[in-house]
């Protein structure tokens, strides 16, 4: 009989054992769920700013030539003019 009483007592210390290990590997795994779904939402976001990044690079880049252009005649010819002739000349340019 006491071996039995210590049997179950052992199965018994066994199995809350095994039910603290499952309810830490829980917890961790509920944890993990937490910043994975936050990761997700914070990477969805970022794929949103990359987007309008890249459509905004790709207008720059459409305009660069006119731009260098731009930036060339104005080191060019700035020099000796006045401002207003300056202004008349950038609008024509543009």
């Amino acid at each position: 009989m006491t071996d039995a009483v210590a049997e179950l007592i052992a199965t018994c210390n066994k199995m809350e054992n095994e039910k603290k290990e499952l309810e830490f590997e829980m917890d961790r795994s509920e944890k993990r769920m937490g910043r994975a779904e936050k990761l997700v939402v914070l990477l969805a976001d970022e794929g949103v700013r990359w987007k309008q990044t890249v459509e905004l690079i790709a207008g720059e880049i459409e305009r660069l030539v006119g731009n260098v252009f731009l930036s060339c005649a104005c080191i060019s010819y700035f020099g000796g003019f006045s401002g207003q002739f300056r202004e008349e000349m950038v609008k024509e340019w543009v």
